[in-house]
């Protein structure tokens, strides 16, 4: 294995366990620092941005569906907590920040899920095109 797929595979992993620990475990769990579930989203991100700018040329199956499901995670939570807002809207003071909050949340989630549709297309028409290739020598 060369050294630059083990730094993209380290990169995923990292990402989608920061991932899991920052955005799907609190779902579970009664209690929860914010500022800890914040900043290990954002080291999630990190990593995995890192990771799709070391495969953007060839894509790749496994960065695209960490990515992927990174993205449609972030557009349901947005969804979901923007709902929760617009409910209660009357009784907070000001909900504008809040609804921003969740709109742009939304909009970073429609974001990294094309991103990841993106690798997973690319390293799809990588293979065919290298399948073509071979079988055109023949």
């Amino acid at each position: 294995m060369k050294l630059r797929q083990l730094g993209i595979w380290i990169l995923t992993i990292a990402s989608a366990i920061l991932f899991i620990r920052a955005s799907i475990i609190p779902f579970f769990a009664v209690y929860g620092d914010p500022l800890d579930e914040m900043l290990m989203s954002a080291f999630s991100l990190v990593f995995i941005f890192a990771a799709f700018i070391l495969i953007i040329k060839k894509g790749s199956f496994i960065v695209g569906s960490v990515m992927a499901s990174i993205g449609a995670f972030y557009i349901y939570n947005g969804n979901r907590m923007l709902g929760l807002v617009l409910r209660d809207a009357q009784y907070i003071p000001y909900p504008e920040g809040m609804i921003n909050a969740n709109v742009y949340t939304m909009i970073t989630g429609v974001i990294i899920l094309a991103l990841g549709i993106f690798s997973i297309i690319r390293r799809a028409e990588e293979r065919s095109s290298k399948t073509k290739r071979v079988s055109m020598d023949i």
